[in-house]
């Protein structure tokens, strides 16, 4: 083979490794924009979720505020809120429930409607996930957000917990008998609940208006007890006896007691009613 004739040969391969690597590109550029060709493998791009795909899966948060027409949640501290309506379903493990389990505190997951551009969204579904259940006898600490003469709502590690009040709701300030008037916006308080219920239902309020008087409590150990009369207590300054009322609260780690639950050789922290009482106004057993 001559030399002109290499050339030509060589300058063909040129131009067909040329017009291959051409269309190599020209096929990647397509398919980078979203154009199917032909024998190229289709590429999936990576869109960024849109508010809707996340809507989707649900939106999950403790409920913050509800009403027949409007939901709350929070999730890290930011709120969401929704509009509820007829359609809106209420449902907990696929099942549906009534409207007025969904209670502040719940944990809930809400599903937006894709059809309706209301603002705020529309809820097409709450899905119950944690109910704001407190066992019973168990108390729970917080500030009061607000309070009415049959209902008491505190604020509980950043989340609103509605209990109710009945005439079986007894009240203490600092081991003294007390009342609703006692229970003000902000205030220091510990419910002690006697249900579970939706609204779980406060068998106790008490009230830390003043911590000072617990300086005033006698621990010891038990050296005479008359469930419902008097309680004697061996202390550090020899035995102090006190009276025991029908407002009296036994308790230990927040649990409401029984009175047959303290016995001869317990030990027992003893708060009396006021700096100057002799009678008990919160018998804690310790451990």
């Amino acid at each position: 083979m001559n030399r002109t004739t290499r050339t030509r040969v060589l300058t063909r391969a040129s131009l067909s490794v040329g017009a291959a690597l051409t269309a190599s590109m020209l096929a990647f550029t397509l398919v980078a924009a979203g154009v199917n060709v032909a024998g190229a493998a289709p590429r999936a791009l990576d869109h960024p979720r849109t508010h809707h795909s996340h809507d989707a899966q649900g939106l999950r948060g403790r409920v913050s505020a509800v009403s027949a027409t409007s939901l709350t949640i929070t999730n890290d501290g930011r709120s969401s809120s929704f509009t509820l309506d007829a359609n809106t379903a209420f449902v907990k493990n696929g099942l549906a429930i009534p409207a007025s389990d969904i209670t502040v505190g719940a944990k809930v997951r809400v599903t937006l409607s894709t059809t309706a551009s209301t603002t705020p969204p529309t809820a097409s579904s709450v899905a119950l996930l944690e109910s704001p259940e407190v066992k019973m006898g168990h108390g729970v600490e917080g500030t009061v957000y607000s309070v009415t003469p049959s209902s008491i709502v505190i604020t509980h590690e950043g989340q609103q917990m509605p209990f109710a009040i009945d005439a079986n709701t007894v009240f203490v300030m600092n081991g003294m008998p007390a009342s609703i008037a006692n229970v003000s916006q902000n205030a220091k308080v510990r419910v002690v609940v006697s249900s579970t219920s939706t609204t779980p239902t406060a068998s106790a309020i008490m009230i830390f208006a003043n911590e000072s008087d617990h300086a005033n409590a006698v621990t010891g150990t038990v050296t005479a007890y008359v469930p419902g009369v008097s309680i004697t207590v061996m202390g550090p300054n020899g035995p102090t006896t006190f009276g025991i009322t029908a407002t009296t609260i036994i308790t230990k780690d927040h649990v409401l007691l029984l009175a047959s639950d303290v016995t001869i050789g317990s030990v027992v922290r003893v708060v009396p009613t006021t700096t100057t009482s002799l009678t008990a106004g919160i018998i804690a057993l310790e451990d």
